[in-house]
């Protein structure tokens, strides 16, 4: 690599701002005619009462151009240019999800694209389930969502099995199947059930 100074003159800055300002290759007339052309779109734009009516009808920007086989910004564009604002997009605040509470049958068991004929243990499926995790969220809402050993609110807490234990109730129902679990009124009581974070959870593992 050369070393030494290098000077800036005059006529190497003009050459540099010409090239960031894209003007060292201007476009050719011909160019020039397909842009004007593609800009214009006047097959689109001598259907605006019908983009009017779709976009007042609640439909999107994008839905519209992908119909009318354009662009999205040329339909806000045509709109903009007519004097039609922009509209707000719905606020998601206070909305119910559609899947709310809602168990996803169409995926459970064989109908999941990951079935590989019931391998999953029972203990894990019971945990997994819709059902389970109902009954996690009413313990909390139950305790507060405060720890019952340490009285800690808020973040990392487990649901438990007390004072029968979550494996003990397996035992003694002895539940063998998943339809079994789930017709257990034991193992979903809440009465059976307490709030405890992460680190008082631990101290309470023991095998059955």
């Amino acid at each position: 690599m050369p070393k030494g100074v290098y000077i800036r003159t005059k006529q190497w800055r003009e050459k540099q701002k010409i090239s960031h300002l894209g003007q060292s290759r201007p476009h050719s007339e011909a160019t020039k005619e397909k842009i004007r052309i593609a800009n214009q779109r006047r097959d689109i734009r001598d259907k605006y009462g019908e983009i009017l009516k779709l976009y007042q009808s609640g439909l999107t920007a994008q839905f519209i151009g992908k119909n009318l086989d354009c662009s999205k910004g040329l339909i806000l564009r045509i709109l903009r240019e007519k004097g039609i604002k922009r509209r707000k997009p719905a606020p998601k605040k206070g909305r119910i999800p559609w899947n709310k509470n809602k168990s996803q049958i169409q995926t459970k068991g064989n109908k999941n694209p990951n079935w590989k004929d019931g391998r999953t243990p029972l203990i894990i499926k019971i945990r997994r389930c819709f059902e389970y995790k109902q009954w996690v969220k009413k313990v909390f809402s139950k305790d507060n969502y405060i720890c019952k050993m340490c009285n800690h609110r808020g973040r990392d807490l487990q649901a438990d099995h007390y004072p029968k234990m979550f494996c003990e109730i397996i035992t003694d129902n002895k539940i063998k199947s998943f339809e079994e679990a789930l017709n257990c009124k034991e193992l979903w009581s809440l009465e059976n059930g307490r709030t405890l974070c992460k680190k008082c959870h631990r101290t309470t593992f023991k095998k059955c």
